[in-house]
């Protein structure tokens, strides 16, 4: 990590949501013994977000799956418990009721009592998924101020904008001096979460 610096952040803060077909709010989790959880892969952003609950409920367990999209439909079928993924992959489960949505991380713009935040799990808040453009610390520094304009220019276009909406991003389009205070804080911050104990797991 130590190579490489933020060329370009793009945009941050797509948040991820809690589904199940059986249980309608985050507090059902928290509280009921052996529950499961499907995440898209052991040490993936999902799996990291299922965490946030095994902090309180020591027996939940985790289930791996492919993807979000095969833990979403898992837990439509009622399979599992619960399901962690991004709405764009369980959009159609989302809108045609298959689930409930009952808890969300970051600060989406949804019903406040969704927001794990709201229920003990403060670190839930800044788990979200960032997009940024990386080079190498040793580039030029004329060359990376070349690329850098040259791609915020490009982060305003329709397309790009329109695509981060669709997984509920914030554009921000830092500068690299805010580049490198939020790559710093977002090292502080992930270095935290992924040396936290595993819970157990199905792999």
């Amino acid at each position: 990590l130590d190579n490489f610096k933020p060329i370009l952040v793009q945009a941050t803060g797509a948040p991820m949501y809690f589904l199940s077909k059986k249980y309608t709010s985050i507090d059902q989790i928290i509280n009921t013994p052996n529950v499961s959880i499907g995440v898209s892969g052991i040490g993936s952003i999902s799996h990291l977000a299922a965490n946030e609950i095994l902090k309180i409920n020591k027996t939940a367990t985790i289930v791996n799956f492919n993807s979000m999209m095969d833990a979403g439909t898992a837990a439509a079928g009622g399979h599992i418990d619960v399901a962690v993924a991004f709405y764009i992959d369980v959009q159609g489960l989302i809108e045609s009721g298959s689930v409930n949505v009952i808890g969300a991380t970051g600060s989406p713009k949804v019903d406040k009592n969704l927001l794990l935040t709201n229920h003990k799990l403060k670190d839930a808040g800044v788990l979200t998924a960032n997009y940024a453009i990386f080079s190498s610390v040793k580039m030029n520094k004329d060359r990376f101020g070349e690329i850098h304009d040259m791609l915020i220019k490009v982060n305003g276009s329709n397309s790009v904008v329109t695509s981060y909406k669709k997984d509920q991003l914030n554009i921000v389009n830092l500068n690299p001096e805010q580049s490198l205070e939020w790559y710093a804080k977002e090292r502080v911050y992930w270095n935290k979460q992924v040396n936290l104990k595993i819970g157990r797991a199905h792999v």
